[in-house]
């Protein structure tokens, strides 16, 4: 690195404008470092600020900037070091299938950071609404991944879709997009007489891989539905303790489990809990 200046802290303007023009600097020049004047060079510019240049060892402008970007210039030093981080996301789209409205579904998105280089994901945003993330911003070691929770809570009942941006310092992938979808499942009473007994029944069984729940509650209250494997596990939450009016309601199971992955061709159970009651099916898989 070489240093260029002039002899004395106090020279005329004159002469620093001589010197600047002889040398055709575009750096800032101090006059007088105990003071508050800087003569910056941007001829013909009203930018308060000195262009600023990053040059590779070829002696080529790699970049430049005649504003303050202090985060676009060390980029381009790390591009030109080889320190450049590389973002990769897992899945790239993400499918919710078909959620209650009002209730909530958690999908996990996993960034990886495959490159030599720190990855800044510096803004996480989707369209709002209906999907929603927990992160703002989020930052990966190279090597390394970090974890991503995005939620779907429909509103209204139909098709919903949206966009998860992530704007990171990966030169070759500065706005990555995650296609986002699902589907507000409106459940509704099918019968307006009142069932005097606690019911559930599941249709198609075989489900290949989708299956309509019907369940019948003679009593308005909070009903919780819960799929398990053979094993007892917990793999799919379809009501977590929703309020319902007595009567006949559906929902459905597309086979997934609660991260969105489908489940393997196997037995499960599907169970119907309210007001201190509870009613088993037997589900069979099938794919």
């Amino acid at each position: 690195m070489q240093l260029l200046g002039l002899n004395g802290a106090n020279e005329p303007l004159a002469v620093i404008q001589a010197f600047a023009a002889s040398f055709q600097l575009t750096f800032p020049i101090l006059r007088d470092a105990n003071s508050a004047y800087n003569q910056y060079g941007q001829n013909g510019s009203a930018s308060p600020y000195p262009l600023d240049y990053v040059i590779d060892q070829s002696g080529n402008v790699a970049f430049f900037a005649t504003e303050y970007e202090p985060e676009a210039i060390v980029a381009a030093i790390d591009q030109l070091l080889g320190n450049v981080p590389v973002i990769d996301v897992d899945p790239p789209e993400v499918d919710f299938g078909s959620v209650p409205i009002g209730q909530s579904e958690n999908r996990l998105v996993t960034v990886t950071n495959s490159g030599p280089g720190e990855l800044l994901v510096i803004d996480i945003v989707t369209g709002g609404g209906q999907f929603t993330a927990n992160l703002d911003e989020l930052t990966v070691p190279p090597g390394g991944s970090r974890a991503l929770q995005v939620t779907f809570t429909p509103a209204e009942p139909g098709p919903a879709a949206d966009l998860l941006q992530l704007s990171s310092n990966d030169p070759t992938a500065p706005l990555l997009a995650i296609a986002l979808a699902g589907v507000g499942a409106q459940i509704v009473a099918v019968d307006a007489a009142v069932p005097s007994v606690l019911s559930l029944d599941l249709y198609p069984n075989p489900l290949n891989p989708r299956a309509t729940l019907r369940f019948s509650i003679p009593a308005p209250g909070q009903a919780t539905l819960v799929v398990y494997d053979l094993k007892g596990s917990a793999v799919r939450h379809l009501l977590a303790a929703v309020y319902l009016p007595a009567g006949l309601h559906t929902t459905t199971w597309d086979g997934n489990d609660d991260t969105g992955s489908p489940l393997p061709s196997g037995v499960y159970f599907a169970r119907l809990r309210t007001a201190g009651r509870a009613l088993t099916v037997r589900a069979t898989l099938v794919r």
